[in-house]
């Protein structure tokens, strides 16, 4: 892509109106709106409001809300499109989900400065940056990813 449709989509993921971005990046409003499905920007933008997981845990719900009712009435059409939707978020993982890992491994990370140790000691031979950089990274995220299974999975 080029920069004037990475400042399209930029402005698109603020909000800002089909009208507004033609303007400011200097195409036509059908242009615009052509990106939009083009590159699935209202999808994309969705999916930054709202993660895998809250959508899983409402659709979840909706599943509760419809077998809480008169079981002799229960949609199962809806039903069944429900599940299938919850299959498919179980199996994609999107950018949303990159960036939900490494805020909480960050987070973690933080709250977790007794490893700062073992970092330290790797990243002391100054003799190959990049390996012990590397290898320090690894050392940290094996030890998230242990807490996570001691945890459930839970972050």
């Amino acid at each position: 892509m080029d920069s004037t449709i990475d400042l399209a989509e930029y402005l698109f993921m603020r909000r800002c109106s089909q009208k507004e971005i033609a303007a400011r990046v200097g195409r036509s409003e059908s242009t615009v709106s052509e990106w939009v499905k083009r590159y699935g920007w209202k999808e994309k933008r969705a999916g930054v409001r709202i993660s895998r997981h809250e959508m899983v845990a409402k659709l979840l719900q909706r599943i509760d809300d419809l077998l809480s009712e008169d079981s002799s009435s229960i949609d199962t059409t809806e039903l069944l499109r429900i599940t299938k939707s919850i299959k498919t978020l179980d199996k994609e993982v999107g950018l949303v989900d990159y960036i939900d890992c490494f805020m909480a491994f960050g987070q973690w990370m933080t709250q977790h400065a007794e490893h700062a140790e073992a970092i330290r000691e790797t990243m002391s031979s100054r003799t190959d940056f990049w390996e012990n950089f590397t290898k320090a990274v690894n050392i940290i995220q094996d030890k998230y990813i242990t807490s996570l299974t001691k945890d459930g999975g839970q972050r």
